[in-house]
Formats: structure tokens, sequence, C-alpha cells
């Protein structure tokens, strides 16, 4: 036999596809998910794999992690246990052949067949582009995650095949020991034990490592253990298939346990203390896990511990889900690589009075949502608001809507304890021609750009120049009146000087009782085409949705 490990492979995977039983499984694998998927797709509203990838554990939904942790048992029960009761095994073992060899080919097509289940359920992400605009970068990662895990499952079937000639205790074997490894890392399970116990368990349940694969993260130290975890229950398998042909009293068979013993121990080693080693990388489409250099040079000015309070929903509407959990993924990668200056404290004001004391003298109300279900609509309060706490100041944020921008507003409300009022740039905002005024149209705008800058409205008077030398930044906002000879040469004296200056001009101005456009005869287009050379049309589209 000139390649063996190729021989011994296609065999096992003729095994699967030549009854039906192979077939079965997948198609019920792939039925299973796509149900359990699309119950809850239209309701969550974006186009995201991330419910079909969840660790949340729901016996009515079950999620892709959940069902491996089914359907490989019973895909891998047989690969062993068949050889043992067909008395196959201890003559392949006889054979020239490697033993090595023969389990890696075992574990080889165990794997494929698994994948190819896997892989069956592209379907789903392909029907999404065509309802969406899915992150393909997040999909690939939490592809390969499935495949780590799906490789953890498959050594750990392959060990408990291993152990008895009867497919049916292999399954509930493995299924047992799949279950358990999965479980002890739930936090329902966490919330019950001591947190050094607590934080083992979860160090060594696999769930724990794929949900951050399944984020769109593909961090070193996760596929380490997941290396480390099938190297140990391969060795364990290896030990087990040897035993068959020595005898247990032989030098040979002490040197064989002693030195899978090592090389088990070493794996758990690696495992465990591979948890420090850093390295990753953020295959979303918008690196959305990834602190831009900006925020990193914001979080490296911190000489005190910062404090952000989260006040959020235990059970959240599922229209918003998504966003409380990205937020709570983003805040966890802020305090992991803040060297410790970042402590993120999570409350629940609706579970808890304290918390709902705090979450009330912080500001952060509870917010109401529409909730559809079953064809109802009902309304959930809930909260998802945070509040910084730098030293003797403190900044809220009542509401995060969405996970979109939020870095940069974080980062804002963060650089805003930092910062001493008098480093900051002025903004100002002209007046006296009509202009849309801080108080009124650009108040939310005015409110974001105070966060990070002093803003002013500059008063002009007819015939006198404009005083702008304390100004930065020079906004002038749809004037409706004539900006007058004097106040333009003092425009553009400061333009050409080096100031810097927004001018949004309306040629045309939208009557939204009539829905009739009305030329802006005075919106200063020509001031800015005489003086700068740029043209302004008169072309106009209105979105009557935004």
């Amino acid at each position: 036999m000139k390649f063996p490990f190729i021989a011994l492979i296609k065999k096992d995977l003729k095994g699967y596809f030549d009854q039906p039983t192979g077939y079965i499984l997948i198609v019920v694998f792939v039925a299973m998910l796509s149900w359990s998927y699309f119950q809850s797709a239209l309701l969550i509203g974006e186009a995201s794999l991330r419910p079909l990838f969840t660790v949340d554990f729901a016996i009515d939904k079950p999620s892709l992690p959940w069902l491996l942790a089914l359907f490989i048992p019973a895909a891998t029960m047989r690969l062993l246990s068949e050889e043992q009761r067909d008395g196959t095994l201890e003559t392949l073992l006889t054979q020239p052949i490697r033993g090595w060899v023969v389990l890696m080919a075992k574990f080889t097509s165990g794997l494929l067949f698994v994948s190819i289940a896997i892989i069956s359920t592209i379907g789903i992400p392909l029907s999404l582009t065509s309802a969406g605009d899915l992150d393909w970068g997040a999909s690939i990662s939490q592809y390969i995650g499935s495949i780590f895990l799906a490789g953890s499952l498959v050594s750990i079937g392959l060990f408990t095949s291993s152990l008895t000639r009867n497919q049916i205790v292999s399954f509930i074997l493995g299924l047992t020991l799949s279950m358990v490894l999965m479980i002890m890392g739930l936090e329902i399970v966490a919330v019950t034990l001591p947190s050094t116990a607590a934080n083992l368990l979860q160090l060594l349940s696999p769930i724990t490592h794929f949900d951050n694969i399944g984020r769109g993260i593909i961090d070193f130290r996760d596929i380490l253990y997941f290396l480390s975890l099938i190297t140990t229950f391969l060795s364990a398998t290896f030990l087990i298939m040897r035993s068959r042909t020595l005898s247990h009293k032989t030098a040979q068979y002490r040197n064989l346990q002693l030195g899978v013993a090592g090389f088990i121990i070493l794996s758990i080693f690696i495992g465990w203390f591979g948890t420090s080693i850093k390295g990753r990388l953020d295959l979303t489409e918008d690196k959305i896990f990834t602190l831009s250099p900006a925020t990193k040079e914001i979080v490296g000015e911190l000489d005190d511990l910062l404090t952000i309070d989260i006040f959020l929903s235990k059970d959240p509407p599922v229209q918003v889900s998504p966003v409380s959990r990205d937020i709570n993924d983003f805040l966890d990668d802020l305090e992991s690589s803040s060297n410790g200056m970042i402590k993120v404290v999570r409350h629940f004001p609706e579970d808890d009075e304290k918390a709902l004391k705090k979450s009330n003298n912080a500001g952060i109300p509870p917010i109401q949502f529409n909730v559809r279900s079953q064809g109802e609509l009902q309304i959930k309060t809930g909260y998802l608001g945070l509040a910084i706490t730098y030293l003797d100041k403190r900044e809220v944020l009542p509401y995060v809507q969405t996970i979109d921008g939020f870095e940069y507003r974080l980062a804002s409300l963060i650089n805003k304890v930092l910062d001493d009022k008098s480093d900051k740039k002025t903004i100002g905002f002209l007046s006296g021609h009509n202009e849309m005024e801080i108080s009124g149209e650009l108040q939310t705008l005015a409110s974001v750009i105070n966060q990070q800058y002093q803003i002013k409205t500059v008063e002009t008077e007819e015939g006198v120049p404009i005083n702008l030398q304390d100004v930065d930044v020079l906004i002038i906002a749809s004037p409706k009146s004539r900006i007058g000879e004097t106040h333009r040469k003092s425009i553009t004296d400061y333009i050409y000087s080096g100031g810097k200056a927004f001018i949004a001009v309306e040629p045309i101005l939208v009557d939204l009782t009539q829905l009739a456009g009305i030329q802006n005869r005075d919106n200063s287009s020509d001031f800015i085409f005489s003086e700068f050379g740029i043209s302004v049309e008169s072309d106009l589209v209105f979105d009557l949705q935004s």
C-alpha cells in the first residue's frame, strides 16, 4: 500500500456515504440549523450570521455549536467501535502501518465528513446577500471557528469510540463528555461557583474560545486552545489503540504510557499558558473590534483608573440584542487592551435596586422598545447606556442605539474627561444672515461637536468687519439673506490667511407642508463661485423618509 493514509481516509469516507445514514445526518443537521436561524432572522433585522453561531443555549433555537455537540458523537461513534467489534482494528495495527497513521486517518475522515455538513449550510449566508450587506469577513471567521470546534469534538468522539465496541455506548459517552465541556463554559454555571473555579471552567470550555472566533476575530490564543484540546484527546486515543496490541507488562507499553502522558501534560500546559500569547486578526469588514490608533493614543494617556459603568437588560428585546452583544464585545476588548487602566462594570437595573438607583443618579433612563412577537405588538422597557468616571469627572451616554460610530463616541467622551478645556479648539457659527442656529436646527450637531470642541456664535453687524481672531473653524450654515461685501471680505481674508471654514448653501428650500421646492435667491452661492471658483447647482433630491 503506497499511500496508506489516503487509502484509509477513502475507506472511512466511503463508509459514510455508501449508506443513507451519512446523508440523513447531513440533511437533518442543515435543516435544523436553517429552521432555527430563520425563525429569528426577520425579527433581528440585520444581515448577520451571529444567531447561527451563538453560544447561547436555547433548546427551541439550537445554534451550530450545540448541534455539533449532538451531531459529531453520532458521526464518530463507529470509527473505532466498529473496527473493534469486527476485529479489524487489531489486524490493521499489525500491518506495516504506523499506529499514528491509522489514528490521523480516522480523525481526518471524521473531520472531513463534519466539515462537509458545516459547509452545506453555505446556502444560509448566500440567501442573506439578497436581503442585506453581509459581512463576509466575519462569516469566514465563523466558519473557521466551526471547523476548529468540530476538530475538537471529533477528537473527543474518537476517544470515546476507542473505549468500547458498542456504538450506542460510544455515542452516549461522546455526547456526555462533549456536553459537559460545553456547558461548563456557560454563565449560568459560572455564577454558582467561586470566581477562581468559574474562570478555570470557562477557560477550559470550547464555547468560550469559539465565541471569540464567532465574533469575527481569529485570536491566536483560541487557535492554540483548540489545537491543544485536539492533541490531548488524540494522544489518549493513541494510547488506548496501542494497548490493544501491546502487553501491559512490557517496558515498551510503560514507555508508551509515559510518553503519551508527558505529551498530554505538555498540550495542557501549552493551552493553559498560551492565554498570555497576544495576537489576533479582525476579519470583520469595518474592523469593528479593532481599536483605531486615535483611540489607543487616548487610552494610553490614562494615568489613573477609568471606570465604565454600563447599564443593560439581561434579556434585551430581540431587535436590540445584537447592539447589546456588540457593545459588550467592544468594551471587553477595550478593557483587555488598556493594561489595567480601564475597568468595565455591568449593571442590570431591572433586577437590582442598587443598580436602578445608580442608573437614575447617572442620568440613564429606561428606554421603551416596541417588540413584535407572534403577530402581537408589545411595549418593553430596557437599558443600554453607560457612564464614564475618571477622577472627579463623569460623562454619560444615556442610550446606545447602534454599534456604528460607537468607538468614536466613546473615545470622544474619554478624551473629554482627560482634556483641559483651555486646549480645545473653537468652532464659530456665523449669524446675522438668517443662518441655521445652534439653538435651533443645529442643536443636535452642536451637542456632538461640544463634546470635543468649544462652540460659539459669531455675531455680526452690517457694515462692520467680523472678528474671527479666536475662531479655529468657521461654519456658515445655509444663509438665507445676502452676506454684505464687508462680511464677505472678512470671510475671504480669514480663509486666505490660513483659517478653516465649512460653508453649507441651500439653493433650494423645501416646504414640507406643500412638498414643494422654493428657490433661495440669497444663498451666497455667487459669493462661493466668485471667490473660490466653486459652482453650486440648483438640483435637488429630497428623501421623505430621512
